[in-house]
């Protein structure tokens, strides 16, 4: 072989090597940095997942509704519900992940309820409708489904749970069976409240402070997610 030829042949594979490293760079690029939420309907509870990424690799996955606990009775299903955040983090997406037979249905909802995430979090989200969660362990989380245009809240509302004994989201607060009167108010009220002032820092009624924030909270993560500053919303 020449000295040219040779000489050619590395310089080929230099540009090899740095095309390869530069596609990883602009792979590792692809997901901003945040949480985002994913959601899925479903009969029996909705499916509520959140991805977190940091430094554009997905770092936390966790299924914060249809929880299939110890007292499930589908082993398949449990044994999926426990493994699949850990094979995100793993796979870093939902490809790849082995169905278990027994969890199909399962399957297919986080599947989707993760590639929601990933879609915001990647910008190519083709939707106006976002979710927030404000966590709350101890009495259920807040959920808020919320429609931005541009930057106009267009509608929102609070989402609960199905099933609230067997689900982690927060039940209705419904009049007569809810028996403090503010956060009825608050949950009656709220909505409205936030489309008339554009705002992320409605305070319906004294003595539902827990109810507003929570909610508020909820809401200022949907317009995160949208790319919009809840700052701007106070």
């Amino acid at each position: 072989m020449s000295k040219i030829t040779q000489t050619n042949l590395v310089t080929l594979l230099a540009v090899l090597v740095l095309l390869v490293a530069f596609s990883g760079i602009v792979g590792a690029q692809e997901l901003s940095d945040g949480e985002y939420v994913g959601y899925v309907p479903g009969d029996h509870g909705d499916i509520v997942i959140e991805v977190k990424v940091n430094f554009n690799e997905i770092t936390g996955v966790e299924i914060l509704n249809n929880l299939k606990t110890t007292e499930y009775p589908h082993e398949q299903a449990r044994e999926f519900f426990v493994n699949f955040p850990s094979a995100v983090i793993r796979n870093q997406g939902t490809e790849g992940i082995d169905v278990i037979s027994g969890a199909t249905g399962s399957h297919e909802s986080y599947t989707k309820a993760v590639d929601m995430a990933l879609s915001i979090a990647k910008g190519n989200y083709d939707e106006n409708t976002y979710y927030g969660v404000s966590r709350d362990y101890g009495h259920g989380h807040y959920l808020v489904k919320a429609v931005i245009e541009g930057e106009e809240i267009k509608s929102v509302e609070i989402v609960t749970a199905k099933n609230p004994e067997e689900e982690a989201l927060v039940g209705d607060k419904v009049e007569g069976e809810y028996p403090y009167e503010a956060a009825v108010e608050t949950f009656n009220k709220w909505s409205s409240q936030v489309i008339e002032k554009q705002s992320v820092d409605v305070d319906v009624v004294s003595g539902a402070t827990h109810t507003d924030h929570g909610l508020n909270g909820a809401l200022a993560q949907c317009l995160t997610q949208a790319g919009l500053n809840p700052d701007d919303y106070k």
